[in-house]
């Protein structure tokens, strides 16, 4: 073979290309030959002048060819081409024939003696031709990797920035081609909260996903131009054509679920092009990451709150100051709902810092109820006052828990002036769910610092404006239990009869309300209407938990006993005792009645039973006492006062005498003691009251030995006088010492311990005085009245609910609560000295 083979072979293939200019086919063959004799040529043995020469004439005619074709396909200077895909084939062909025969060193030593010298081609360029092509003919799939392929090429060459934007938006047809039906970019429909609570749990929904081959290669792409193109920031076009790739490799990142990826490239555009079109929606993208992150992903990063809190602020200032507001008036909308979320959220977690017990708990509270009300300023006040939308959604719920911060904060005015927000028309929050709440929570207030009128006032207009709300019913109770503790009969009774007609089917609720206003006269001792209201309620009565059944028939029984009908009255303690029955039973039904209400809520309840039950029992044994032991009489004597008649009145009358009065006084103690073994714990009251009764029987028995008659002679000798009263008190006192002053000891240590004196605890102060003034003394002038002082265990003049448990939104409030009501009752019932 010749060195002038090759060279013939070119002259043979120009000649087909000549002639045959309109068959591709033939001119394919040619160039096919002139390829092989070229790739054989240059490994025979030939001079190296004559291989370079070769390869330069077949790289002119392929490269020549192929342009040739490119340009009569596409067209060339505002001239449109034939867009036929055969000759782009043809052409691309022939260009990747090119770059895979020379390196582009190689290629750049040919010359194109046909062609202007400013466009000789290089194999950068045949490549970015070639790549051209395909994108003209929408092969997106081998067009990406093409242009790819001219970024690497040469990454600072002028075409690169064009190259990489073009294999961007390659795969990104390739992708949504794939994904016909995904239309737009889009989030993901997560609802976007600061509260988790509202939320179930998805975590699976938005677990992370793999990025397939074609969305690597697509987030490689878009990686390479952002790294290798630096557009000037004058330069508009370029600048947006990397927003546009930054977009489209966020949103990859995005739909993949990788949302610490995308959530760092969105919030890049939003900060640092925020003139594009595209920022705004990067920045709800964005914010949408984060919220996922926070609430969907484990471990869940409530830390992101943080950078919502420091890049909503800038982001409002960016899209959302002067003639910016109107261009993007949907992402502003979002973007101060955020911002309102925000600092919702910044609020809330003060309430739980204090709320787990921090040192500074009450400050923390007031901060936080400051925060809410400064919120509902901005957002609500401020807008509506200028006739404005507002900004945030809920701004019922913000000030409902401005409010109740307060509350915790012990600010009770502030919580009242807070709720009296929700309540203004001005506003158009009067009719939330939060504001008929709130109505109900002022009466609660106004009862927690004890201003009683207007928490009975309040809690009316609650019941009455909102009759089938939850707590109207407790709301009306508990303000007819204040207007009978205010004195204010005719409006407590006229809330009453509202209960009856509003809640017919709140049988229980209706007996207490009834019971309450029966006690309220007994407690005024206005015993007539006590027993009407109690008699009139006697139906209701019956449907009433056991507790409160058994302290209306005792109440009954008492006003029935005063107002001189005893025999109704015993039929009402009967009840009593007949409903307690062996008392194991009752208590378990009290317990059960009350199983929602806290422990000492259902003590207090059990207490005051077994005060009804002392009762019941008391009189019980008091009518025993007064039957069996208070009609046996000392025998009267009536003799000479000769000294045989007096000893045989004494041997025949007094000895039968005080056998008999011995052993009644011993049974009928032993009723009182049915007091003492009351369980769980007797009622002190009682108790005082059984071991003053019992006490003084055996008292009065001692001093009954003194009635014994004389024979006068003995009255007239003061030391046989003396001498017979000696021995009668000898006689006597083993019943004085064993069994009268140990009774009256324990009614006086039990009034002492409780706190509680009255007519009994008095009567056993006065006998222990008289009969041991060594031991005992009275001292009047550190007690009051003898009936009700420090009666801590009389709670009716109290700020109570009905049924005896105190009115309290919290523990601190309850205690406050007790206290003033203690020292209002012991006011009224201790007169100063």
């Amino acid at each position: 073979e010749s060195d002038k083979s090759c060279s013939y072979q070119s002259r043979i293939t120009e000649a087909t290309m000549a002639m045959k200019g309109g068959n591709k086919e033939s001119i394919i063959h040619e160039i096919d030959n002139q390829t092989k004799r070229y790739q054989s040529f240059i490994t025979a043995e030939h001079a190296g002048e004559s291989k370079f020469e070769c390869a330069n004439r077949t790289s002119q005619l392929l490269t020549e060819t192929a342009m040739a074709w490119h340009i009569e396909a596409v067209g060339s200077g505002g001239q449109r081409g034939t867009g036929d895909r055969r000759t782009m084939d043809a052409s691309a062909a022939l260009y990747k024939r090119v770059t895979e025969l020379w390196k582009a060193d190689d290629y750049s030593k040919f010359t194109f003696p046909r062609l202007v010298k400013e466009d000789w081609p290089s194999i950068y360029r045949i490549r970015y031709n070639m790549a051209d092509l395909l994108y003209a003919q929408e092969r997106w799939a081998d067009c990406g990797p093409a242009f790819d392929g001219v970024v690497l090429e040469n990454p600072e060459a002028p075409e690169a920035a064009e190259a990489a934007y073009a294999a961007s938006l390659c795969y990104q047809k390739t992708y949504l081609n794939e994904h016909a039906k995904a239309g737009d970019r889009k989030g993901t429909g997560a609802k976007f909260v600061l509260d988790a609570s509202t939320l179930k749990d998805e975590t699976a929904k938005y677990a992370t996903k793999e990025l397939s081959k074609a969305q690597q290669d697509m987030v490689a792409s878009f990686s390479r131009y952002v790294c290798y193109i630096k557009p000037k920031p004058e330069d508009a076009e370029r600048m947006k054509e990397l927003v546009e790739v930054k977009y489209a490799r966020a949103y990859t990142y995005f739909e993949q679920h990788h949302w610490e990826e995308a959530a760092l490239i969105f919030r890049d555009i939003s900060t640092n092009h925020a003139d594009n079109e595209r920022a705004g929606s990067a920045s709800q993208l964005y914010l949408e990451c984060l919220n996922i992150l926070m609430f969907h992903t484990t471990p869940k990063r409530s830390a992101c709150v943080d950078n919502m809190g420091t890049d909503v602020p800038k982001f409002i200032e960016l899209f959302c100051t002067g003639d910016k507001a109107n261009k993007n008036s949907d992402t502003c909308t979002t973007l101060a709902k955020v911002n309102c979320d925000i600092q919702r959220l910044q609020a809330q977690r003060i309430v739980e810092e204090a709320d787990k017990g921090a040192s500074n708990a009450i400050e923390l509270y007031e901060k936080a109820g400051q925060a809410y009300l400064d919120l509902w300023e901005k957002y609500g006040a401020a807008p509506i006052r200028n006739k404005q939308p507002t900004q945030c959604e809920k701004l019922d719920e913000i000030v409902y828990n401005a409010a109740r911060s307060f509350q915790a904060g012990r600010l009770v005015a502030s919580a009242i002036k807070t709720r009296m927000v929700l309540l203004n028309p001005q506003y158009g929050m009067d009719t939330s769910p939060l504001a008929k709440k709130a109505m109900y929570e002022i009466g609660g207030n106004w009862q927690a610092i004890a201003v009683y009128d207007q928490a009975a006032e309040w809690y009316e207009r609650f019941a009455k404006a909102n009759k089938a709300e939850k707590n109207a019913d407790s709301a009306l109770s508990d303000a007819i239990v204040l207007r009978l503790g205010l004195g204010q009969e005719s409006e407590a009774i006229s809330s009453a009869k509202l209960f009856q007609t509003n809640y017919p089917k709140s049988k229980a609720k209706a007996a207490q309300i009834a019971y309450a206003v029966g006690a309220h006269y007994a407690e005024q001792e206005r015993w007539d209407q006590c027993k009407q209201a109690l008699q009139q309620s006697a139906r209701t009565i019956e449907e009433a938990p056991l507790d409160i059944q058994l302290q209306a028939h005792a109440t009954l029984g008492r006003c029935q006993e005063r107002s001189k009908g005893g025999a109704a009255a015993r039929g009402e303690y009967k009840k009593v005792l007949g409903l307690w029955g062996d008392g194991a039973s009752a208590i378990k039904k009290i317990e059960s009645e009350y199983k929602d209400e806290p422990e000492d809520q259902r003590q207090r309840r059990l207490g005051r039973a077994l005060e009804a039950v002392g009762e019941a029992l008391f009189i019980e044994v008091t009518d025993r006492e007064a039957k069996e032991v208070d009609t046996i009489k000392f025998p009267t004597y009536q003799g000479s006062g000769a000294k045989d008649d007096v000893s045989k009145h004494i041997k025949d009358k007094i000895a039968p005498w005080f056998e008999k009065k011995q052993k009644a006084i011993s049974e009928v103690e032993k009723d009182y003691g049915r007091i003492l073994e009351l369980k769980p714990a007797p009622p002190p009251k009682w108790v005082i009251a059984a071991a003053s009764r019992a006490g003084l029987m055996w008292g009065s028995f001692v001093t009954e030995f003194r009635r014994a008659p004389i024979p006068k002679k003995w009255e007239q000798d003061p030391e046989i006088r003396g001498a017979y009263f000696q021995g009668i008190d000898e006689k006597s006192a083993p019943y004085k010492e064993k069994f009268a002053k140990p009774a009256l000891k324990r009614c006086l240590d039990e009034a002492v311990k409780f706190q509680y004196f009255d007519e009994h605890s008095r009567a056993c102060e006065q006998w222990l005085s008289e009969n041991y003034k060594k031991e005992y003394h009275i001292v009047d002038e550190l007690r009051g009245a003898a009936t009700r002082a420090n009666n801590v265990l009389d709670e009716r003049s109290s700020p109570l609910k009905v049924g005896g448990q105190m009115w309290s939104p919290s523990a601190a409030d309850k205690a406050a609560t007790e206290k003033a009501a203690a020292s209002d009752k012991n006011a009224k019932s201790e007169p100063t000295n």
